[in-house]
């Protein structure tokens, strides 16, 4: 398995720095179809995680961060509407939309984060356009964890790697793109 997800990623191959987006579409957690196109215009911060994730080092932490993240941005005026957050799921046969509704009521989204959810192929894809890496180990979704950051253009501007990013460093690269 660990082998044909890394042909994945070498056959679709990973986007470089300033390189535009490909638009993708997948189901959020209402049930409706979403596309990153929906989102046009605007700065959007793409993650990957799953509601079941065991390692507090990785999905925890992260939902925790974009939980502050999506706080701050609330408080900043220039991001008032402009920032969109997306988190994408890594297991979707469990994460359907139910679920990823119930996950986000429990981290208190608002309408600028949406959860979304697909098939396994199209979660593959996009997965691998952001460079995420990941795997089912007994039974257990393994993986990276990356961050990006597109720019209204929808194009990919940066990529912060691991749950180490700082609020002030995420927060002054929307700001850079805002003003865009």
């Amino acid at each position: 398995m660990k082998a044909l997800l890394f042909a994945l990623l070498l056959l679709f191959g990973e986007l470089q720095i300033d390189a535009g987006v490909p638009n993708f579409q997948l189901t959020n957690q209402n049930g409706k179809a979403t596309s990153l196109s929906d989102y046009k215009g605007k700065v959007v911060v793409v993650s990957f995680l799953f509601t079941q994730c065991p390692d507090p080092s990785k999905c925890p932490m992260l939902a925790a961060k974009m939980t502050k993240l999506q706080q701050l941005l609330n408080q900043m005026d220039e991001a008032q509407n402009k920032v969109q957050l997306i988190s994408i799921t890594l297991d979707p046969k469990h994460d359907t939309p139910e679920v990823l509704k119930g996950y986000a009521q429990l981290h208190q989204a608002k309408d600028n984060w949406t959860f979304l959810t697909g098939n396994s192929n199209d979660i593959n894809k996009i997965a691998s356009l952001f460079g995420e890496i990941y795997y089912d180990e007994k039974g257990t979704v393994v993986h990276n964890t990356r961050t990006s950051v597109i720019d209204p253009q929808q194009r990919l501007r940066r990529v912060f790697t691991d749950n180490d990013w700082k609020m002030s460093e995420m927060a002054a690269t929307i700001r850079q793109y805002l003003n865009n």
